[in-house]
């Protein structure tokens, strides 16, 4: 039976690596725990901002059925006057056509939350998708561990690599916002 010398160099070698990966994972934890935080205020807003407009439509078509209606009771009330009946299809109409342009502003405005929601989606997938990158650096660093693996100082690097492509991915997408020549709703 032969014993493997382990050289107390390699050791410290290994536990250097070990730190310095341990330091690269912390950091990447810290920056997607951020921009996932950001994303769930982001989606709770917009929810809270939907409800309220959808009660505020509610409650105008509400108001302009009660108008209807009471302009169908005087219509069926033969002692007015023709035109005043009139004027008031004609008022009415104006305020038909003022609610239908509402209706469409705050439809505009709520396929516009659609569309936010949907880039929060895209966020987190690519928050998943470096998180995944990460875990498979951590088990290649766990088997490399075991082995002493002459390639297990590339792992801290290969984790500032993960890091780097989701920050660039992020800044990619963030930058489009901003840009004036994107188109800001997009029907599919």
């Amino acid at each position: 039976m032969t014993t493997e010398i382990i050289n107390t160099d390699e050791i410290t070698d290994a536990n250097q690596q070990a730190a310095l990966m341990m330091v690269s994972h912390m950091r990447l934890d810290e920056v997607l725990a951020g921009q996932l935080n950001g994303v769930v205020v982001d989606t709770e807003d917009a929810a809270v901002s939907l409800i309220e407009r959808g009660r505020k439509l509610s409650d105008d078509t509400h108001a302009l059925l009660k108008h209807l209606e009471s302009s169908t009771l005087k219509l069926t009330d033969t002692h007015q006057n023709t035109d005043e009946i009139r004027q008031d299809y004609k008022a009415l109409f104006t305020l038909v056509a003022e609610h239908n342009a509402s209706l469409a502003a705050e439809i505009a405005e709520m396929l516009g939350q659609i569309q936010f929601q949907d880039v929060v989606r895209q966020r987190v997938e690519r928050i998943e998708e470096a998180v995944s990158k990460r875990n498979a650096l951590f088990q290649a660093f766990v088997e490399k561990v075991d082995h002493l693996d002459p390639n297990l100082h590339t792992l801290p690097e290969q984790m500032e690599g993960v890091l780097q492509e989701y920050l660039a991915l992020e800044s990619k997408h963030a930058a489009s916002i901003h840009d004036d020549s994107t188109v800001k709703i997009e029907l599919f």
